[in-house]
C-alpha cells in the first residue's frame, strides 16, 4: 500500500470522505466502527482501487432530540 501524501489526505478530507483518497473512486466501503476515547476508527476501502485506510472520526457537537 503506498503511503498517502499530504495532498491526497487533504483531498479525502474535503470530500467528507466520500471518495478514495488514492484513485478519487466514489466506491468506498467502511466496516464496524471501532470506539476509543476521544475518537472513533473505522477500517476503510476502496472497491475500485483495492487499497484500503483508516478514516478517524472526532466529535463536533451535540444535539437534543426533537
Amino acid at each position: 500500500m503506498p503511503l498517502l501524501t499530504q495532498k491526497q489526505r487533504e483531498q479525502y478530507m474535503a470530500t467528507a470522505g466520500v471518495r478514495c483518497p488514492y484513485c478519487e473512486s466514489d466506491q468506498v466501503v467502511g466496516d464496524s466502527f471501532d470506539v476509543e476515547v476521544g475518537e472513533v476508527r473505522q477500517d476503510v476501502s476502496c472497491n475500485n482501487c483495492e487499497e484500503t485506510w483508516v478514516a478517524i472520526y472526532s466529535l463536533v457537537r451535540v444535539e437534543e432530540i426533537e
